[in-house]
């Protein structure tokens, strides 16, 4: 069966997805270098910062230490240039500025060397405050650059990280699509898979229709006379008795075919009415209608007797006598069907309902409790929940009806050993009761075993299927399982029992 275009079209754009996701995640890593060289070059920045800012205090300290030893003079050689700036500095400092104080005029009472040392040191005093401002001009021009290098870092490492969430989103979106894809996939999926066995079907059925038609044509070319091997005038009695016998047996089978015809459909018809029947009905029970056994939709049908030809020349059988009274059921060709015997038909819901039921419940309730269990029986806060439930309880029955008018058994009966899963997925969400891995196991081995005992025994019984049988079965078994669950939830709670159905009819 060829892909239909919007499962190709579905294909197309999940690999695309796929091939893009792989990209960001090829892409990813680079993002992430990156983003790790930028922090990293923001660390050495800040480290440069903190390296100016401890030799920026240690010429500070050098220069007090200097200021200790002698203190500095705004006078030098350079006249005016120098004065002001020498007067600020010596102001910012604490220093007591001279005006007089100049050292190219001789000092009284100091020596030349003298004179020449505090030269030295004023001169070096001098160095010192403009390195200190030229120090001071760099660590602004650094730090600015560094605040500016860190800036753009952290706003390309923001983008970066806004290009990964949203690598992450698209990521995140492709894998919805891609399941989306796969939930929309798995239908066709399953419906390929059962074209293909009713494609299987039809052909085993069409090889044993082969193999019935070649048997046929090698016994009607045994029935025609052999001119090579026969003399002339050797044809006797007995091949005109066998054509008569073939013939007879033709009107048979095309007689037994009509009558069989006519028996389906007066079934059907009581089918479709006995379950119009149940519809309408106020109470509901199973009936043999929601049985899983399909055999009440058809007739029992009799095997068509063997022809002349195959009981003359059967081994060690004798003709059979055509009076006997065994035989004329078969020769009879259906006059009177199996159908006609209605025990399989008798249902006891429309006869008996609850108020030929409560009498026994009640007089066991009265034998084994006395007074207080029949008192017990028609409490109104018990009665008002197991009413609810048991009418949900004859909702699923009535489902079950429907679903049984439209599909086989065999598909009906795989569908229902779901029980077991829905229960326990049921208790797990209203009671919290959880199963371990071992008790799942153990479950979906018996819901497969169960699956393949009925496939086993009903393949010859297989019905029909339709989309709408389906949905009943589901809502069958979700509504029994839920009831069930409730049922249980409920009877621990109020700390009552009930009388069962099984009490009763015994």
């Amino acid at each position: 069966m060829a892909p239909s275009p919007e499962h190709v079209v579905l294909e197309f754009e999940v690999q695309r997805l796929r091939d893009e996701l792989r990209q960001y995640d090829q892409e990813l890593p680079c993002w992430t270098a990156e983003v790790k060289a930028a922090e990293s070059y923001a660390e050495s920045l800040e480290s440069e910062y903190k390296q100016e800012e401890l030799s920026e205090q240690r010429l500070a300290v050098e220069m007090s230490q200097k200021r200790k030893i002698r203190a500095l003079s705004p006078a030098s050689s350079q006249g005016d240039r120098d004065h002001h700036e020498a007067v600020e500095h010596h102001a910012e400092a604490g220093v007591a500025v001279h005006v007089f104080e100049d050292p190219l005029i001789p000092v009284h009472g100091m020596t030349d060397e003298e004179i020449a040392k505090h030269h030295q040191e004023r001169q070096m005093s001098h160095e010192l405050a403009r390195r200190a401002v030229s120090i001071a001009h760099l660590r602004r021009r650094k730090t600015s650059l560094a605040d500016e290098a860190i800036a753009r870092a952290r706003r390309e490492a923001e983008q970066l990280r806004e290009q990964l969430m949203e690598a992450e989103a698209e990521g995140r979106r492709v894998t919805e699509e891609r399941q989306a894809a796969e939930e929309q996939e798995l239908p066709l999926r399953e419906w390929v898979k059962h074209i293909e066995d009713q494609v299987t079907t039809a052909r085993l059925e069409n090889a044993r229709l082969s193999s019935s038609l070649s048997s046929a044509l090698a016994f009607r070319a045994s029935l025609l006379p052999d001119e090579g091997h026969t003399p002339a005038g050797a044809e006797t009695g007995a091949h005109i008795q066998q054509v008569c016998w073939l013939r007879e047996h033709q009107r048979q089978c095309t007689s037994r075919k009509e009558k069989l015809k006519e028996e389906i459909a007066a079934e059907e018809r009581r089918r479709d009415s006995f379950l119009r029947d149940a519809g309408r009905s106020a109470v509901f029970r199973r009936s043999p209608a929601a049985s899983p056994d399909r055999s009440y939709l058809t007739s029992s049908l009799r095997s068509l007797p063997p022809t002349p030809f195959e009981k003359f020349h059967s081994l060690g059988a004798a003709p059979k006598d055509p009076k006997d009274p065994k035989d004329q059921g078969h020769q009879g060709l259906g006059e009177e069907s199996e159908d006609e015997d209605h025990d399989y038909w008798k249902s006891d819901w429309h006869e008996s309902g609850m108020p030929k039921k409560r009498e026994p419940r009640n007089s066991l309730a009265l034998l084994f409790g006395g007074m207080p269990g029949l008192k017990q029986c028609w409490d109104p806060v018990p009665l008002k929940v197991f009413s609810a439930i048991a009418v949900v309880y004859a909702f699923g029955d009535f489902l079950e009806m429907q679903s049984m008018a439209v599909m086989g058994g065999a598909a009906y009966q795989i569908l229902l050993q779901s029980k077991l899963l829905v229960t326990a997925l049921i208790m797990w969400v209203m009671r919290g009761q959880r199963q371990t891995t071992l008790q799942w196991n153990v479950l979906v081995t018996i819901a497969l075993g169960m699956s393949a005992f009925v496939l086993t025994d009903d393949s010859g019984n297989e019905g029909g299927f339709q989309p709408i049988g389906l949905v009943f079965v589901v809502a069958k078994v979700f509504f029994s399982c839920l009831c069930a669950v409730l049922a249980e939830k409920h009877l621990k709670a109020m700390g009552i029992g009930i009388i069962l159905d099984g009490w009763a009819d015994a």
